[in-house]
């Protein structure tokens, strides 16, 4: 029974995660949503680069 949990609770947290994240149609992670900023992925090194929401010249909540 816990294991059940624990893979519904694995699978819901991903679930969440998977709306954060922007993908390509071939389902490469371009961009995730942030608390705070949005974070943008190098093609070439992968690292992810954050850019503050704030800082995003004509974007509102």
């Amino acid at each position: 029974m816990q294991d059940t949990q624990n893979h519904r609770s694995v699978r819901r947290r991903a679930q969440d995660q998977d709306e954060k994240d922007l993908r390509c149609h071939c389902g490469k992670l371009v961009a995730r949503w942030e608390a705070h900023a949005l974070s943008i992925k190098c093609v070439r090194c992968h690292r992810l680069v954050s850019i503050p929401y704030q800082d995003i010249e004509g974007f509102s909540f």
